[in-house]
C-alpha cells in the first residue's frame, strides 16, 4: 500500500463523470481528473470533495458513507473480493451477500428476491395452486392455463408461452447444435438433451418413481409415468372432450378429427395417421414378423393382430 511521507495525508478530489474506461476491464472505471492535492493539505472528508452521492452507474454502486474510513491513509482495505480502490476512489461491487448460498448481489432487492430460493414461494397459481419464488415464472405458466402463446417464431409462426423456449426453437431453423457427446459425436441443440443422451451411454435413470420405484433417464419421461398412479389427464381435446396423459398422444388423438396423415410409405404412398402405424404397414413389404405367438408359434407383423390371436388360445 502507498505510504505518503511523514506528517502527511492525502485527501482526494474527484470530477468523475461516470464513463467507461475503454483500457480496464468490464466494469472498472476510469478516474482520469483524480490528483492528490499539496502536501501539508489539511486532510479530512466532506461531501463536497468527491462530489459522489449513493449512485448506480451501470453494475457499480458508490457509498460516500464507507469512503472516509477507506480514504484514511493507514486503514487497511477491506476484502478485495467486495472493494476495489481505483485511484483512490471506491468501486463497491457485489455487495450483498446470500449467507445460504454465498452468492453475492449489486442491489439489496435482489438479494431479497433471490432468498425466496431458500425459504419461500410467495407467488401462487389461482388456478392450480402451484408456487413460485418470483413473479416472472408465475406469469409464465398462468399462461398454461389460459393457453396464450405470446413468443412468436417468425422464421415459421410457431407460437410459445415462455421466450426461452422460442429461443431454444430458433436453433431448429438456424441448424446451430452447440452441445456435442464425446462418446458418440451425436450433436444436440440444448444442453439439457445432451445430458439426457449420456445418461443412454452411463445407464444412469436418476428419476425415481417413489410411489413404484421404477427409474427413468429423464424427469419428463417419469413425470408422465407419475400420471398412471394419479390417473392425471391434463391434455384434453376440444373436438370431443376425451383427455389423454401425454400431449403427444393428444396430437395424435386430433388427427382422428382433421383427418391428417402425415406418415407416408415410401414404398406404395399409403399415408398414415401415426408413425407406428406406418412402422407396421412397412412389415407388409418387407415380410418381417417380429411377433410371435409363444402358444403355437406363429408369427405377426404387428402387435394387435398377436393380440387378437392370443385370445384363441385362452
Amino acid at each position: 500500500m502507498y505510504e505518503p511521507p511523514e506528517h502527511t495525508q492525502t485527501q482526494y478530489t474527484s470530477t468523475y463523470t461516470g464513463a467507461e474506461s475503454q483500457s480496464h476491464g468490464e466494469g472498472d472505471i476510469s478516474h482520469p481528473d483524480i490528483s492528490p492535492l499539496p502536501e501539508n493539505t489539511q486532510t479530512g472528508f466532506t461531501q463536497e470533495t468527491l462530489s459522489l452521492n449513493a449512485m448506480n452507474v451501470g453494475n457499480v454502486l458508490f457509498r460516500p458513507q464507507i469512503l472516509p474510513q477507506i480514504l484514511h491513509v493507514g486503514n487497511a482495505l477491506p476484502c478485495p473480493q467486495i472493494l476495489q480502490n481505483i485511484n483512490g476512489i471506491t468501486q463497491e461491487k457485489k455487495f450483498f451477500k446470500c449467507d445460504e448460498c454465498g452468492k453475492c448481489f449489486i442491489q439489496a432487492s435482489h438479494l431479497a428476491g433471490h432468498k425466496r430460493v431458500h425459504t419461500e414461494k410467495p407467488f401462487k397459481c389461482e388456478e392450480c395452486g402451484k408456487c413460485f419464488t418470483h413473479a416472472s415464472p408465475l406469469a409464465d405458466h398462468i399462461r398454461s392455463h389460459t393457453g396464450e402463446k405470446p413468443f412468436i417464431c417468425t422464421e415459421c409462426g410457431k407460437c410459445f408461452t415462455v421466450s426461452s423456449n422460442l429461443a431454444k426453437h430458433k436453433r431448429i431453423h438456424t441448424g446451430k447444435k452447440t452441445f456435442i457427446c464425446t462418446e458418440c459425436g451425436k450433436c444436440f441443440i440444448q444442453a439439457s438433451n445432451l445430458a439426457d443422451h449420456i445418461r443412454i451411454h452411463t445407464g444412469e435413470k436418476p428419476f425415481i418413481c417413489t410411489e413404484c420405484g421404477k427409474c427413468f433417464i429423464q424427469a419428463s419421461n417419469l413425470a408422465v409415468h407419475t400420471r398412471i398412479h394419479t390417473g392425471e389427464k391434463p391434455f384434453i381435446c376440444t373436438e370431443c372432450g376425451k383427455c389423454f396423459a401425454v400431449s403427444s398422444n393428444l396430437a395424435k388423438h386430433k388427427r382422428n378429427h382433421t383427418g391428417e396423415k402425415p406418415f407416408k410409405c415410401d414404398e406404395c404412398g399409403k399415408c398414415f395417421i401415426q408413425a407406428s402405424h406406418l412402422a407396421g404397414h412397412k412389415r407388409v413389404h418387407t415380410g418381417e414378423k417380429p411377433f410371435k405367438c409363444e402358444e403355437c408359434g406363429k408369427r405377426f407383423t404387428v402387435l394387435s393382430s398377436l393380440a387378437k390371436h392370443n385370445k384363441i388360445h385362452t
